[in-house]
């Protein structure tokens, strides 16, 4: 039951770390528009696939850990870490 709920503690956290990492202000410093600029980042099939790679050896190590349950996919999912 540990197991469980610090694997989806675990999920939730790297959810909120890597959907924090676009923050309009980045892009409105650029002089870009921030709304624009976050919502075609989020759409940006490049941008998933880089963090995807970038996450490939902690996706490695959780699922040794076997940290990687059912509650957690769903988050790792939504944040394009799987």
């Amino acid at each position: 039951m540990r197991r469980r709920i610090h694997a989806f503690v675990i999920a939730v956290a790297s959810y909120v770390i890597v959907t924090s990492m676009v923050n309009k202000d980045v892009y409105a410093n650029a002089g870009l528009d921030g709304k624009r600029a976050v919502k075609e980042a989020k759409a940006n099939e490049h941008h998933k696939s880089m963090m995807r790679s970038s996450c490939s050896g902690l996706m490695d190590f959780l699922a040794s850990a076997r940290l990687l349950t059912t509650a957690g996919p769903a988050f790792y999912k939504r944040a394009h870490l799987i």
